[in-house]
């Protein structure tokens, strides 16, 4: 994950109306299901928008 991107990632957010603490939830939903690589990659993400 670049600064580019993270950047790119909150403006998408904020341009669709979505709300930082309903990603954060999904993504804590969602990390349960994921395989071990991809949950160190969504954890990251987590990281990053928290």
């Amino acid at each position: 994950m670049t600064p580019d991107i993270l950047k790119e990632v909150q403006s998408l957010l904020g341009e669709r109306g979505w709300k930082r603490e309903d990603i954060l939830q999904k993504i804590q939903q969602l990390s349960l299901a994921l395989e071990k690589r991809n949950r160190k990659t969504i954890m990251k993400w987590y990281q990053a928008l928290s």
